[in-house]
């Protein structure tokens, strides 16, 4: 039943004996019947299956995983699928792995995210295969569970196509069903849908598909306002502020922001307070209102230390870089990419790696390192194909004119040339290369 393998814990939470008829309980969802007794002892029957080689043992983040060999696993499927035996067990897979999706959630915001991103990597096959089955047999609401609770981890690790997908799959089964349900039901899964509505739009918005963003955040207001959600709805106008900030209408964001702050200081949410001055100090900043904008931007990154949020406390940082470089403080926009970039790294989040190693390019041409410039700026346009991201237009023009700045201080073919090298490098290279030392 597994996907890229398990852990022992997982093995034993599906496998192990169940009372007869007893229903798998997920939060407020109960998965009919599940599988009668079994009298097995899983530890000993995987190392049975150790010992026949029949199962591998292998040591990942601090913990033992066991995998089948592909070929012996489609035999013990259709065996599987021979004996009954598919569909509880199946529904004990997906109990267990959205368990592990909302577990890890909130840890995807504090200290420990980076170790969380890892363990979600892990098992990322199992909830494809938990994912998968949940929209075909008819769980939806499960489905857009698991989809929320992996929101942030899509993000960060690039997998925005496939995220997307996801949520559009899950979204569609469950407004299929909705017309049926009682009036409480309605309302959890008015909850679901407008969290995964906006992170459906989130993963859009990154790719620049802002009409389906947009699409997507009307749609998650809409649904936090029929049922009164005030944090779904101050997310969402969060979200729809970055729809204005990256189409330049700077006015509106600022308006959105506002109104968003306002909410979240009522709830004393202080994530959504630090993301609300946050995004009023880029407001600030693409505004040219430079102390305006550090007020915010430094207000934001002491709540998000206090919280251990590395990811923000690196976007932070990264936006504090861009401040100093609209400054022309060049030694301090440096220092204050890399120590993003550091964090960054750390969490294997490749997307923001690119948005570093993009403004390091920056810096690069703007000190004279024009071939640098070049050799960054082709690693990163590999490295945004690869991951199917773009520019946001309010940033494109900002960085396209960094960019001719260096370009101009070299021939067009030792630039092309740069350009051409940098596109054949790791990313490990290309960090490297990031932090090779320069000087005025």
């Amino acid at each position: 039943v597994f996907a890229g393998g398990c852990t022992l814990e997982a093995a034993e939470q599906i496998c192990a004996q169940i009372a007869d008829g007893e229903q798998v309980a997920v939060g407020g969802a109960r998965l009919a019947p599940s599988l009668p007794p079994i009298d097995v002892d899983v530890l000993d029957t995987i190392g049975s299956l150790v010992d026949k080689s029949l199962v591998r043992q292998i040591e990942s983040q601090d913990e033992t995983r066991f995998v089948m060999l592909e070929t012996i696993r489609e035999y013990a499927q259709l065996r599987l699928a021979t004996s009954g035996e598919t569909q509880p067990l199946r529904r004990q897979h997906v109990a267990y792995y959205l368990d592990f999706a909302e577990r890890a959630e909130p840890e995807l915001a504090g200290p420990q995210q980076a170790e969380w991103l890892d363990r979600l990597e892990d098992e990322h096959d199992n909830f494809r295969a938990a994912l998968g089955w949940a929209i075909q047999a008819g769980g939806p609401e499960l489905a857009m569970r698991i989809s929320g609770a992996l929101g942030r981890f899509w993000y960060a690790r690039g997998y925005l196509t496939e995220g997307r997908n996801w949520l559009k799959s899950a979204l569609k089964s469950a407004l299929a069903q909705q017309s049926e349900a009682d009036q409480s039901a309605q309302q959890t899964d008015l909850m679901v849908q407008a969290k995964a509505l906006n992170l459906a739009g989130i993963l859009a918005a990154v790719q620049i598909d802002y009409e389906d963003a947009l699409a997507c955040y009307t749609q998650s207001l809409e649904a936090a306002r029929q049922i009164g959600d005030q944090f779904s709805i101050a997310r969402a106008l969060i979200n729809l502020g970055d729809i204005s900030m990256n189409q330049e209408d700077f006015a509106q964001a600022h308006t959105y922001y506002s109104e968003s702050l306002g909410i979240f200081q009522a709830l004393k949410h202080r994530f959504g307070i630090a993301q609300a001055l946050h995004n009023l100090g880029l407001t600030a900043l693409h505004q040219e209102d430079y102390p305006l904008a550090k007020h915010y931007l430094e207000e934001a990154l002491a709540l998000f230390k206090d919280n251990g949020d590395v990811y923000q406390i690196a976007t932070l940082l990264s936006d504090l870089g861009e401040l100093a470089l609209a400054q022309r403080d060049y030694a301090r926009s440096r220092r204050l990419y890399i120590e993003s970039l550091e964090l960054r790294r750390e969490l294997n989040s490749r997307d923001e790696i690119a948005d570093c190693l993009e403004s390091l390019a920056t810096v690069a041409g703007a000190m004279g390192y024009p071939e640098r410039a070049a050799c960054l700026g082709g690693a990163v346009e590999a490295l945004r194909e690869a991951l199917g991201t773009l520019l946001a237009p309010s940033e494109r023009s900002t960085y396209e004119r960094a960019i001719s700045s260096g370009r101009s201080q070299i021939s067009e073919a030792a630039w092309a040339a740069a350009w051409a090298e940098g596109r054949t490098m790791a990313i490990e290279q290309a960090i490297a290369l990031a932090k090779e030392s320069l000087t005025l």
